[in-house]
């Protein structure tokens, strides 16, 4: 026998993967900041105006999953253990996802009404 559950170990195992996707999501949001600063600075950037676009939807996309993620992780830790935090921990992970959807209708609503030279990279 062992002394943990395994349900929770793979619980882990999918937090670290989504901690490792959210840092990943972190590096894309620099890099849009940084080829934002490139064009303010009249430099080249490193995308052009359609590449961008299409990287700023995905990494909004993806942070939605990922928030998604740690809701469904939280749910199912919820129903396993109970502790007096889990709701605490579902709230959190719901104000989570509510912002981070929030963030990707600002970004697909800001490329059908602004013009080219205007873009927002929002971060969450």
């Amino acid at each position: 026998m062992t002394n943990y559950n395994l349900d929770q170990v793979k619980l882990f195992y999918w937090q670290i993967l989504l901690s490792l996707g959210l840092i990943i999501s972190i590096f894309i949001s620099i890099s849009l900041s940084y080829n934002e600063i490139l064009k303010m600075e009249n430099k080249k950037p490193l995308y052009d105006t359609e590449l961008e676009t299409k990287i700023l939807i995905f990494n909004r996309s993806f942070d939605a999953l990922i928030a998604t993620g740690y809701l469904l992780i939280n749910v199912i830790d919820k129903k396993e253990n109970n502790s007096e935090f889990s709701s605490l921990q579902i709230d959190a992970s719901i104000l989570s996802l509510i912002s981070s959807l929030i963030v990707l209708y600002i970004a697909l609503n800001s490329i059908n009404n602004l013009s080219e030279t205007t873009f927002e990279n929002p971060n969450v």
